[in-house]
């Protein structure tokens, strides 16, 4: 049986778990706010207050209108985002004592998204900072990638020591010198147009001639590359 089918047959069995015991006899003959608390008693189910909590955040991201997928006894919540540069994706799972405590996390963004749960956080709130976090390095990663001869965008990946930053890696053809190079940035996502952290070459003798203080942030990343590494006419004539 499916989750779906299951909890149309029976959705108390989602946020709530069997009890032990028996309803006293005396109290199902009485009036009606009894006979309700007693049908309630006999259906053997006990509410948890974190699993009813877990059920209403879940079903508000899902009427917020994500893209998202339930596991089994919706006990995992999976919300993909769509961006212009890649696709991202966080899972959350409710802990042990949630809402009192924040719900387990493992999203696409690794370290570079921590959750921030106080008593005002929901699912719906983390979603929505999460895609804000997305929403920020998706534009990073348009802004180093959008280049052009002699530079051509290879990929791009979370810095594994630095969760602020993005590694960006693309190719240069060094007309002059007819040497083709790696290149590798380590690009603050957060500011990418700033000067990279660090930047690395695969011929190191191409960055023994580059002047980083020509880097200018109110310039494109691209522009930049091209004040850094291509030498222009009225340069190549400088004594």
């Amino acid at each position: 049986m499916s989750t779906e089918d299951a909890v149309i047959n029976d959705p108390w069995s989602v946020f709530a778990e069997p009890i032990e015991g028996e309803f006293p006899q005396s109290s199902q003959s009485t009036g009606s706010a009894e006979t309700s608390l007693a049908q309630l008693w006999k259906s053997r189910r006990r509410v948890s207050d974190g699993k009813w909590r877990w059920m209403c955040d879940v079903c508000d991201v899902v009427d917020a209108g994500y893209d998202t997928h339930l596991g089994d006894s919706l006990n995992s919540l999976i919300v993909n985002f769509r961006f212009m540069a890649s696709e991202y994706s966080i899972r959350l799972r409710p802990s042990r004592d949630f809402p009192e405590s924040a719900p387990e996390v493992d999203s696409t963004l690794g370290a570079a998204f921590e959750i921030d749960w106080n008593e005002n956080a929901t699912l719906l709130s983390t979603c929505s900072e999460f895609a804000e976090h997305c929403s920020l390095l998706d534009t990073a990663v348009v802004e180093c990638s959008e280049v052009e001869y002699p530079f051509k965008f290879v990929e791009w990946k979370i810095h594994p020591e630095e969760a602020d930053c993005i590694m960006v890696e693309m190719d240069f053809m060094d007309d002059e010198s007819k040497l083709e190079a790696r290149l590798t940035f380590a690009v603050e996502w957060r500011s990418p147009r700033s000067l990279p952290r660090s930047i690395q070459c695969s011929e190191p003798n191409l960055l023994r001639a580059v002047s980083f203080d020509r880097w200018d942030p109110t310039l494109t990343f691209m522009e930049n590359l091209e004040c850094l590494f291509i030498k222009h006419e009225d340069e190549s004539e400088m004594p």
